[in-house]
């Protein structure tokens, strides 16, 4: 507002005064709106903040062309897991570094999906995940590009799923239940297409009973991301008992499967797995009912 002095001797003078001052109103600042992929980072830190549970599977290495694999085994106990003895990290570690560069990829079957992407001196990475409202996953890997690395080359594969979880199991009083979503993995296989992501389709069928409620998981059309051609048609595991919101099969280091129900009312459940020199994750949403 521009000041003004004056002396005001007469009614018409008054009038004078006002007409000749100029009032200027302050406009607020416009206000942005966030981006869909800064809703995105947010959503995803909001899970981080009150995650209680990760699963995370071993760490992979492997060169294109050879036929072994370098496995460094993940423990996880709550929200927090170690990779051998030379890593510690939770929910907020992993969402900040490998969703940090994110490009949106729609909405498939109840989940938000994206892709990141980082690229440094050393190490060339992508992440492939999807997000509900109480839990993410997803399936990670990472590239030796610098030449003066004795590793040069060699590439690293983890999986992961996150949420809050009141560790109950799912209830109902009789029937089932389904859970709708995504799998996403990574060909391990010593083949041209090792390290190539898989997408495929997720479905668990909880089955209820009295005495001791049990789990089916099935992913189907399981295809290659980039050329859409079939690896698989199916993988299934069936009949796994449920015990603090949760189920899991081991039946070798390279074949087993871990899930978690997430949210309120199990409305949600997400899980790692290995099988058939695929590594990867999964997560899904409970049908209405």
């Amino acid at each position: 507002m521009k000041n003004c002095i004056v002396k005001i001797t007469s009614l018409l003078a008054v009038t004078s005064v006002l007409s000749a001052c100029r009032y200027e109103i302050a406009q607020p600042p416009e206000v942005v709106p966030p981006s869909p992929e800064e809703i995105a980072q947010m959503q995803l830190a909001e899970i981080s903040s009150f995650a209680n549970v990760s699963l995370y599977g071993d760490v992979l290495g492997y060169f294109k062309n050879s036929q072994e694999i370098e496995r460094i085994n993940t423990t996880c106990k709550g929200k927090y897991c170690g990779i051998g003895y030379v890593a510690y990290f939770g929910p907020e570690s992993v969402n900040s570094v490998l969703f940090s560069d994110s490009e949106l990829l729609g909405k498939q079957r109840n989940v938000n999906t994206l892709k990141a992407t980082f690229k440094g001196k050393y190490i060339e990475a992508n992440t492939y995940g999807g997000w509900l409202k109480y839990s993410f996953f997803g399936s990670h890997s990472d590239k030796m590009i610098n030449e003066i690395d004795p590793d040069f080359g060699a590439m690293r594969v983890i999986s992961f799923a996150v949420g809050g979880s009141t560790g109950e199991n799912p209830k109902m009083n009789k029937g089932s239940a389904k859970w709708i979503g995504l799998m996403f993995g990574r060909d391990v296989r010593p083949s041209a297409s090792r390290g190539q992501l898989l997408r495929g389709d997720a479905e668990i069928t909880v089955k209820f009973d009295e005495a001791e409620s049990e789990a089916d998981v099935e992913f189907a059309n399981i295809v290659e991301l980039d050329t859409g051609t079939i690896i698989f048609d199916e993988m299934t595991w069936q009949d796994l008992a449920l015990k603090n919101g949760g189920f899991s099969l081991v039946e070798a280091p390279d074949d087993y499967i871990r899930g978690q129900f997430f949210g309120p009312e199990a409305e949600e459940v997400g899980g790692i797995f290995e099988r058939s020199n695929v590594a990867g994750s999964f997560g899904a949403k409970r049908e209405a009912r």
